[in-house]
């Protein structure tokens, strides 16, 4: 921690770097990187809630913020609606600060 300072810095530094610290060997840097990625991709997934409604913004951005939060480019998500449940989908990526959409994509998604 006091070569990188923080867990996000820890995480993004490459084999070789965590090898070069006294007490790191590659195997031990692969355990961490390996911690560090099943992290990642545990909060990254969406999990339904229980009773799968989704009753107001707050739970929406509840359901999402995981899965949103390490994009470094424009995600376009469509989450669809009905009576008895919902589904997320991604639609699109864009660039850093934009995602071109056709609505016929959104529909195709929906359908």
């Amino acid at each position: 921690m006091s070569k990188f300072g923080s867990l996000q810095k820890l995480a993004e530094a490459s084999l070789e770097e965590m090898s070069e610290i006294k007490g790191i060997g590659p195997a031990k840097a692969a355990q961490i990187k390996a911690a560090f990625e099943i992290g990642r991709r545990l909060s990254t997934q969406i999990l339904p809630y229980k009773n799968k409604e989704l009753t107001d913004p707050k739970k929406v951005y509840e359901l999402v913020k995981s899965k949103l939060k390490d994009y470094h480019k424009e995600h376009f998500y469509i989450i669809s609606l009905n009576s008895r449940n919902y589904s997320v989908a991604e639609v699109s990526v864009g660039s850093l600060n934009s995602s071109i959409v056709h609505p016929r994509e959104v529909f195709a998604e929906a359908d």
